[in-house]
């Protein structure tokens, strides 16, 4: 692509990704609707946009790290104290069983109606127990539920995020990757970002509690320290960055030493574009590729050596079996 075809297609995700948006309140609508539509228009029909080709090998852990913004950014609206006491165990219900039961079913309906083999039905079954801030938020916005519906479901959306990432993780590694300890991957990925999330927030909050940073400076040094947390997370644990933002983010919710509803604030609107570039990034992708690579291009395949390899050559040569073969 020359320079003119860079600007082009980065112009219009920015302006496709937030005019979504801003029509979708027009009328009404959940903006994913319109979002999935102007990506794939974008992406797959004119061929205006091809992230593989605008950002290259940057893709995926772009898009990590920008989910991982939104996390942040949903984890700073996360109070405990507007979480009611009647919702907490539900909310624990849903991150957990709730999470297992979605995987198992979405796993056998793959098995049944698409003829997967049982490890990549369970892949997938992973895979789409995650919702998170980008398909939530933008529902909750338009719907508007009573509480205690609506922190309840602000919050299973923003933790089931992580915990699917770390659930993904465990599956990759114990079906596709067959990795030594695999069972180890999960409870490892969890560990790591709320450890890393707690250091990253007591660091941020002494460094706002001793004045150490200008008013003017405050919103983009919780942007460094979000990023900064995610990538030393994702650097130690593949996978950890996501739970590392959205630890740092209800860390600094919930302390009562300084305010952040400024750095909240702005976050509603860099949110608001971090989810338009998402979905035309990720929607515009090559749709030839078979879904599991996807899945795999988050998970260990790259921090191991050969991993990706091992995991796309049982991909040829067993993503599309049929149960009669599996």
């Amino acid at each position: 692509m020359d320079s003119n075809e860079v600007l082009v297609a980065l112009a219009a995700i920015v302006v496709l990704g937030v005019g979504a948006q801003w029509v979708a309140r027009q009328l009404r609508m959940p903006s994913i609707v319109l979002l999935l539509i102007a990506g794939i228009i974008a992406g797959p029909v004119t061929g205006l946009i091809d992230p593989d080709e605008l950002f290259g090998e940057s893709l995926f852990p772009g898009i990590s790290l920008a989910v991982g913004l939104l996390l942040f950014d949903a984890g700073l609206g996360l109070r405990a104290e507007d979480l009611d006491r009647s919702v907490r165990r539900p909310v624990i219900r849903l991150v957990s069983v709730g999470v297992l039961i979605t995987g198992l079913l979405t796993a056998l309906s793959a098995f049944l109606i698409f003829d997967l083999s049982w490890d990549f039905a369970l892949l997938l079954g992973a895979i789409l127990v995650v919702s998170g801030p980008t398909v939530v938020g933008p529902i909750l916005s338009l719907v508007r539920p009573r509480e205690p519906a609506a922190s309840m479901l602000t919050w299973e959306g923003t933790f089931v995020d992580p915990i699917g990432a770390a659930l993904g993780i465990v599956v990759l590694n114990v079906f596709v990757l067959d990795s030594a300890s695999p069972f180890r991957q999960g409870p490892d990925t969890i560990g790591t970002g709320i450890l890393v999330g707690l250091a990253a927030a007591a660091l941020l909050v002494a460094a706002l509690r001793w004045f150490l940073v200008p008013d003017d400076l405050e919103v983009v040094v919780a942007v460094l320290f979000a990023v900064g947390a995610f990538a030393v997370a994702d650097t130690l644990q593949s996978e950890a960055g996501l739970m590392a933002c959205t630890v740092l983010g209800v860390a600094l919710a919930n302390q009562p030493w300084v305010p952040v509803k400024g750095i909240s604030f702005f976050h509603r609107s860099l949110g608001a574009l971090i989810i338009g570039t998402l979905f035309h990034r990720s929607r515009g992708t090559d749709r030839s590729r078979r879904p599991g690579r996807r899945g795999v291009a988050f998970g260990d395949s790259r921090r191991c050596p050969g991993a990706r390899d091992q995991a796309d050559r049982r991909l040829d040569s067993h993503g599309v079996q049929h149960r009669s073969s599996s």
